[in-house]
Formats: C-alpha cells, structure tokens, sequence
C-alpha cells in the first residue's frame, strides 16, 4: 500500500485487489501508466476520490490479458487532487510516472 508518492518518479505497484491511497491534500501529475494484466483477464486500474462505494471515478484504464499496455497522457498529463488508485484482481503491477505539485 502506497500512503504517499514522493515528490516526482515512477513507482510500481505489485498489489492485487487492494485500494492504494495517496495522502490527502496531495495533487499530482500523471503522465504514464503501464499495466500488466495477468492470464486471467485485462486489468482494470480506476483512480477514485476515496474509497467509498459512492466515489466518483476520475480515470478508468483497461489493460490487455496476458502482458503490459503503457497509456501515456501527453507532456502535460492529468491532474488530480487527492485520489485513491483501485488496481482489480487481474493486475498483476502497476507503474505510475508522475509529479506531485505541493
């Protein structure tokens, strides 16, 4: 479980089926994904405002079965405040390239 991304890199995620939180107040930038889904299906990775049921869901990405895909959003990437990255049981890691703006 991620609690906080640091201030500008690449992180990989390895965690199935769990929510990872990034720390509240936090915005950042992101500007890649790779998502490498296992042989049991495409992974699907939502980026949400919380964990609560009721989220509304910012970013929703599809991976391909049995290997990587990399979804790049441009030399400007997307902003969020505060999110909650929710990786299915199919992802088998996640890698996100970003910037945090304090």
């Amino acid at each position: 479980m991620i609690t906080q991304l640091g201030s500008t890199g690449t992180v990989t995620i390895t965690n199935e089926n769990d929510n990872f939180p990034i720390d509240a107040g936090t915005i950042f930038r992101l500007f890649s994904i790779n998502i490498v889904s296992g042989d049991g299906g495409a992974g699907v990775v939502t980026f949400r405002d919380s964990n609560s049921a009721t989220a509304d869901i910012w970013l929703k990405e599809t991976g391909v079965i049995s290997t990587g895909k990399t979804i790049e959003y441009g030399v400007s990437g997307i902003r969020f405040n505060t999110s909650y990255i929710e990786a299915d049981e199919n992802v088998v890691s996640l890698t996100l390239n970003f910037t945090s703006e304090f």
